[in-house]
C-alpha cells in the first residue's frame, strides 16, 4: 500500500481497496461520502497549489473518478446542494451537482471568522436537514513560563499563542519552539532570546515546521517539517540564527521497506546523532537515530508496539522513552544505544520524559497531570527509585506524539512549560435552515 492513499475495507473485512493513490495527489484526509454512498469527499494539504485542494473520487477504487473540486488548505462538506468550503477564514457555499459533481454558479459567503485546526479541518459542520454548527478556532492557548519544583509559575517569556512544541538550548540561553500561525494554522520554528525577551523567526514555510531540537554546540538546529513531502514528514538541519541553509537530513527514501508517515526529532546525542521516532506501514512508532551529515537511519528500537518520546541523556548512555508494551503508556530507560537492558520507570503511567543535566533525575508527566520526578542511580545499569510527584500540572494528558510540553533546567531546579491560559472556550454558532442565508445575500 502507498502511503497518503485513501482506502476503504468493509465492516465484515476482506481486502483493502484505494480509493485515491497518495503518489498522485498527496495525503488524503478527512473523508466524507457524498449521498448515494458512491462517491467520497476528501481533503489534501500540499506545498503546490496545483495539488492541494478538496477532491471527489469514485468509491470503486483504483483512482477513477478523481477530481479536485476546488483549491483550499481546509476540509469541505456537503449540503443542500452546495459544497461548503473556507476561503481563509470565510465560510463560502457553492451550488454543487452530487450526480455530474460539478460546481456551477458562483460562491456565496456564509459566515466570517471561522476557523480551523493544524491538521487543516475546518471549524464548521453541516447535517442533512440543513442545520449548520460553525466556531472561531479549534486551537488550544498556551503561555511559556518558567515552574519552579513546587509548581510556583514565573513570569510570561511570550504572549499566549498555540504552541506546539519547546527546546533549551545547551547553554539555556535561548529557547526554540514552534508556534501555529493563526491565518495559515500551520507552525513555524521561532528562536527566544531568554536574556533580551526576543523572538526571531527561523522558518516561515505555508505547511508543518515544528519540533526543534537544538545540537549539542547550539549552533544548529533539527526540525520536522512536510514542506516538500506530500506523503509524510521528513526531518530538516538548519542554523540557529536566522537566514541559514535548510538541509533534509531524513526523508521517506531513507527507510527501505519501513516508509514513514511521520519523523518527529526528539534528541541530538553526544554521538553527533538525531534520535527520532517514525511511523511506518508496518508496525506503530518505532525509535530510530540518523546522522546530520549523511543519511544512514539505524532501529535503535524498533518493535511491533509504539516507542517514541526518546529523550538521551547528557552523557549519551541512557534513553528514557514512551512505550505502549504493557498495554498503556509507560516511561523505560535503556542503554543507549545498544539496548540491552530495559527499565520500567513509572508505576502509574506516563509520557514526554526527560533528564536532568547530570542524568540523576527523570522527569515525565502522569495520566492524571501529576508532573513526576525519579532519582536514577546509574552505573553498570540503571536503578531508578520510587517516582515521586512534584506538583500538578494543567498539561492535556492524552499523548500527543506531535507534541512536548516542557524542557528541564540542567540542574532541575525549574522547568519551561507551556502552560494553558484559562479561557472560555469559543462560541459554536448554530443556524438552523442556513440556505436561507444564501437568499438574503444574493
Amino acid at each position: 500500500m502507498r502511503p497518503g492513499a485513501l482506502r476503504r475495507v468493509k465492516t465484515t473485512g476482506g481486502p483493502v481497496t484505494e480509493v485515491a493513490f497518495g503518489d498522485t495527489i498527496g495525503m488524503a484526509r478527512w473523508p466524507e461520502f457524498l449521498p448515494g454512498g458512491a462517491h467520497v469527499l476528501f481533503q489534501v494539504r500540499d506545498a503546490d497549489p496545483d495539488r492541494r485542494g478538496v477532491y471527489v473520487a469514485s468509491m470503486s477504487g483504483n483512482g477513477s473518478g478523481l477530481r479536485r473540486l476546488i483549491n483550499s488548505d481546509w476540509t469541505a462538506h456537503y449540503g443542500s446542494g452546495h459544497l461548503l468550503f473556507l476561503d481563509g477564514s470565510t465560510l463560502m457555499a457553492q451550488p454543487f451537482d452530487v450526480r455530474r459533481l460539478e460546481l456551477s454558479g458562483a460562491p456565496v459567503t456564509v459566515a466570517r471568522n471561522v476557523g480551523g485546526s493544524s491538521t487543516a479541518y475546518g471549524a464548521f459542520s453541516v447535517s442533512a436537514n440543513a442545520v449548520l454548527a460553525y466556531t472561531g478556532g479549534l486551537s488550544t492557548q498556551s503561555e511559556l513560563r518558567w515552574v519552579d519544583r513546587s509548581g510556583r509559575l514565573g513570569d510570561v517569556l511570550v504572549p499566549k499563542g498555540d504552541y506546539v512544541d519547546l527546546s533549551l538550548s545547551p547553554d539555556e540561553s535561548r529557547v526554540a519552539y514552534s508556534r501555529v500561525d493563526p491565518q495559515r494554522q500551520a507552525p513555524d520554528v521561532w528562536i527566544l532570546d531568554l536574556a533580551r525577551g526576543t523572538s526571531t523567526r527561523i522558518t516561515s514555510e505555508r505547511l508543518v515546521d515544528a519540533g526543534p531540537i537544538w545540537s549539542p554546540s547550539g549552533d544548529q538546529i533539527v526540525f520536522r517539517s512536510n514542506r516538500t513531502s506530500t506523503i509524510g514528514v521528513e526531518l530538516y538541519v538548519t542554523s540557529s540564527s536566522p537566514g541559514g541553509t535548510v538541509r533534509r537530513i531524513h526523508g521517506l527514501e531513507d527507510s527501505g521497506a519501513n516508509t514513514p508517515s511521520n519523523a518527529m526529532p526528539h534528541s541530538w546525542g553526544a554521538d553527533g546523532r538525531v534520535v527520532f521516532s517514525q511511523a511506518t506501514m508496518e508496525a506503530g512508532y518505532g525509535i530510530w537515530s540518523t546522522s546530520v551529515d549523511q543519511k544512514n537511519p539505524t532501529a535503535v528500537l524498533d518493535t511491533q508496539n509504539n516507542e517514541l518520546q526518546a529523550a538521551v541523556s547528557r552523557d549519551g548512555r541512557w534513553m528514557a522513552y514512551t512505550s505502549d508494551q504493557s498495554g498503556h503508556n509507560e516511561i523505560y530507560v535503556q542503554d543507549y544505544p545498544a539496548g540491552t537492558q530495559r527499565t520500567l520507570v513509572s508505576t502509574n503511567g506516563g509520557m514526554q520524559p526527560q533528564w536532568r543535566g547530570d542524568g540523576r533525575e527523570l522527569y515525565y508527566i502522569q495520566p492524571d497531570g501529576m508532573f513526576m520526578q525519579v532519582a536514577v542511580r546509574a552505573g553498570a545499569r540503571v536503578d531508578p527509585a520510587a517516582p515521586m510527584p512534584l506538583f500538578k500540572t494543567a498539561i492535556p494528558t492524552m499523548l500527543n506524539p506531535y507534541r512536548m510540553d516542557y524542557v528541564p533546567a540542567a540542574d532541575g531546579q525549574r522547568f519551561l512549560m507551556k502552560v494553558p491560559v484559562n479561557e472560555p472556550p469559543p462560541a459554536i454558532t448554530v443556524v438552523s435552515n442556513w440556505p436561507a442565508l444564501l437568499t438574503r445575500r444574493n
